[in-house]
């Protein structure tokens, strides 16, 4: 036992390698050379874990991009939750360094899907999560009358992913200097649109 323990440990720090290489010079900057680098272990130590590189890939996209996820969607609710809501879609805006390199891996890892198998499929997974996630608060704001009831859940919820992917890809197109009001300012305006005023 202790030994798949070491392993799946040895698997998770790759993936943090190859998120921080990934990051940093994007995807054709990645190799085992450049990850075994980032990890502080040999290539034979690391093909010995992942002897095909997309396999290493898909791992590490999972892993990390789950665990981000995760680092946002389980916040404990403390306030009214459209604020909630709120702290959740601005949480997925890259103004911190955490949310940065998300976006910076996420727009990387798209541009590049249709060379890497399995990359478009893992990202849509992604997404589908967040949207249930982003469905079930928008279901519960709906029921208590914090939005407005002619809002169709689903495709609200499939929206603000859709916002948040456009939000990603303004920040890298701005070259990283867009402000945090900039980036905020399309969520802002579309979860005001939702609230009801009567």
């Amino acid at each position: 036992m202790p030994k798949l323990i070491n392993r799946q440990e040895r698997k998770q720090h790759i993936a943090q390698a190859v998120w921080a290489v990934l990051a940093r010079e994007g995807v054709r900057g990645v190799s085992v050379r450049t990850v075994a680098a980032e990890a502080g272990i040999s290539t034979g130590s690391l093909r010995h874990v992942f002897p095909i590189l997309n396999d290493m890939m898909l791992y590490s996209l999972d892993y990390s991009g789950q665990r981000f996820l995760a680092s946002l969607t389980s916040r404990k609710v403390t306030g009214p939750l459209i604020d909630h809501l709120e702290d959740l879609l601005f949480g997925f805006v890259p103004t911190s360094n955490e949310s940065r390199m998300y976006s910076e891996v996420v727009v990387g890892m798209l541009a590049e899907a249709s060379n890497i198998p399995g990359v478009a499929r893992m990202l849509q997974q992604q997404e589908t999560e967040l949207a249930y996630t982003y469905s079930f608060i928008l279901s519960q704001l709906k029921a208590h009358g914090r939005i407005r009831s002619d809002i169709d859940v689903q495709y609200e919820a499939d929206t603000l992913v859709t916002l948040l992917l456009g939000v990603h890809v303004s920040y890298m197109l701005s070259d990283q200097t867009a402000s945090d009001q900039e980036l905020q300012a399309p969520l802002k305006m579309h979860l005001a649109s939702l609230k009801n005023t009567d």
